[in-house]
């Protein structure tokens, strides 16, 4: 048996359901097949998500309607995956000469503007799949250091900006582990 099932959830926003099976899971007033299901559901927050039921289906993906890139992660039958952001590009403007990754910058260039020096810290708890731009603006080269706990690799094991204009890309493809890659020195 196959099933697609779209109903508009209590916000407003379709939840949207392809699966086959005969476990069922409710969701916002409905029941739904849930084995070996494929799923999309629209979510508000971190707590949300966590409060599903993942063990009524194999694969799940979802995406915070509310945040601003949405973001699309997926369940891989033990942890959720960041898949990435969607939306525009945004622009974080930073004057600071030293800063630390923070969850909310996920998806976006980051923009130093500081004539001195920058360090970028690569904190630890990041969820998989972190990704952020590092655009240096300002004449200050700007370098990547790795918080206690955290591990960086980078080819020819480069960390820093090469020269005014020059962007970077920092991607977290396991738990606490970036690779650093771009227009380096």
């Amino acid at each position: 048996m196959s099933n697609r099932v779209v109903k508009k959830n209590l916000a407003g926003q379709e939840d949207i359901l392809y699966g086959e099976g005969t476990s069922s899971q409710t969701r916002n007033g409905g029941t739904y097949l849930m084995n070996k299901v494929r799923s999309i559901y629209p979510v508000n927050s971190v707590a949300e998500r966590d409060a599903l039921d993942t063990a009524k289906f194999t694969k799940c993906r979802l995406y915070f309607a509310a945040a601003r890139p949405a973001e699309d992660y997926e369940w891989n039958g033990s942890v959720w995956v960041l898949l990435g952001s969607t939306g525009p590009n945004v622009v974080k403007v930073i004057s600071d000469t030293s800063y630390t990754l923070l969850d909310d910058d996920i998806g976006k260039i980051l923009q130093f503007t500081s004539n001195s020096a920058i360090t970028i810290t690569m904190p630890i708890g990041l969820v998989v799949g972190y990704h952020t731009q590092v655009l240096q603006t300002g004449t200050g080269q700007v370098t990547v250091v790795a918080a206690v706990g955290a591990a960086m690799q980078s080819a020819d094991t480069l960390l820093s900006t090469r020269v005014q204009y020059s962007i970077m890309s920092v991607q977290m493809y396991t738990a606490d582990t970036f690779v650093i890659a771009g227009d380096l020195a």
